[in-house]
């Protein structure tokens, strides 16, 4: 399922922003980044994708994952829902991809307004970060109108001194959806597909700083009752010279 294998892509994200900075700090001026979060959903008529997104204790699917950019095989995918849902409609799944050697577990949480992932960047955001995150709408019931954008947006204090200038810095996460509506692949006529993306940025606080965005694109195609037909990711990542150099 999509926002399964968005966990692996996900923890690229740390990577490239651990990367680009360092140092620690204490001082904490809130005011120069208030948290901020905004959900954004679109007019118009919903439409009813529930059969497309089967999602229940004990299911298991695998699939292949294809990079846009280069035009190839990049892994194989193996997920599984161990557990839930608890009382609070929580779900457990475990994910193994074959271009790492460990598994990966996160939680998700099943409401009338959708599919929650609980802790998105899970590894990747600081404590702090994490808290302004909070929970995501990974999938909405019913899914959004053809054509019209879903977003989410949070902003605040990173909780970490990244540039070494003695003060914590900020950051912004966007995460992006649209279901683009229905195609032909393998002759099966009812094939959705969705386009999505996430951004993390860092914000420095140190004069003469530039912030780094580490983001991810993707194309996903389902077909009824089934994991994904075809994933076809492209990854995007910028990361400013100026952050680790110590240039001014």
């Amino acid at each position: 399922m999509k926002w399964l294998v968005r966990i692996s892509c996900m923890a690229a994200l740390g990577g490239t922003l651990a990367a680009c900075g360092g140092g620690s700090g204490s001082t904490d001026p809130s005011a120069l980044f208030p948290t901020e979060s905004v959900d954004t959903v679109p007019s118009g008529t919903p439409v009813d994708l529930g059969a497309y997104f089967p999602f229940s204790n004990g299911d298991s699917w695998s699939y292949d994952v294809y990079d846009r950019g280069v035009g190839a095989y990049t892994s194989r995918v193996d997920v599984r829902i161990v557990s839930g849902p608890d009382a609070q409609g929580t779900y457990t799944v475990e994910t193994r991809d074959d271009s790492t050697a460990a598994s990966t577990t996160a939680r998700y949480r099943r409401t009338s307004q959708g599919l929650f992932q609980l802790e998105p960047l899970s590894g990747v955001l600081t404590p702090r970060a994490a808290e302004i995150v909070g929970p995501i709408l990974i999938t909405p019931t019913p899914m959004t109108p053809i054509g019209a954008e879903r977003s989410s947006l949070r902003r605040g204090s990173w909780g970490r001194d990244v540039d070494g200038d003695g003060v914590f810095d900020g950051f912004e996460l966007g995460y992006r959806q649209t279901f683009g509506g229905f195609t032909t692949i393998d002759g099966a006529a009812d094939v959705a597909y969705l386009d999505s993306s996430i951004g993390l940025t860092l914000r420095p606080t140190r004069a003469g700083y530039v912030g780094n965005t580490s983001m991810i694109t993707q194309r996903e195609y389902r077909r009824p009752g089934s994991a994904p037909s075809g994933w076809r990711p492209r990854r995007r990542t910028r990361c400013s010279p100026a952050m680790g150099s110590g240039a001014r």
